[in-house]
Formats: structure tokens, sequence, C-alpha cells
């Protein structure tokens, strides 16, 4: 049987209302991470005006989040 179970990553912003992760575990273990925004620790937006350190603070959301899952963003064939 499948387990489902939210989670989120240290230093990833997690708002109420929703998940920033969901891992389903069973034969496999499958990731689920919401769309991200370059969140500051209270929920404010980081960077504003600046669209490439808001990309490197959404692409480093993304991969805590991946990692935090128990997964890796290197690519396997």
């Amino acid at each position: 049987m499948a387990k489902i179970e939210r989670y989120g990553a240290a230093g990833v912003y997690d708002p109420p209302g929703y998940s920033q992760g969901i891992r389903v575990t069973g034969a496999q273990t499958i990731l689920f991470t919401a769309g991200q925004v370059p969140y500051d620790a209270n929920g404010g937006v980081k960077h504003r005006g600046d669209f490439t350190a808001q990309a490197r603070a959404v692409f480093a959301a993304i991969q805590a989040l991946v990692e935090a899952g128990g997964g890796t963003l290197e690519r396997t064939p």
C-alpha cells in the first residue's frame, strides 16, 4: 500500500494552505513539489526586481526539496 506524506526542507518557506513537497512511497518513491516562488523566511518576495537572483533562489528551493525527500538532481539513465 502506498504511503503519502507531506514534507518540507530547511530554509524553504512552507506557506499555509498547501505543501511544498509530497512524498509517495510504495514500490517506488515519487516526489511532487509545488510551484516555487523566491520566498524569504517570512513569506515575502526575495530579490525584488532581480530576475537572476530570483531564479537562483527558486532552483535552490527545488534542490533543497528534492534532497529533503531523499532524491538528487543527478540525471540517471
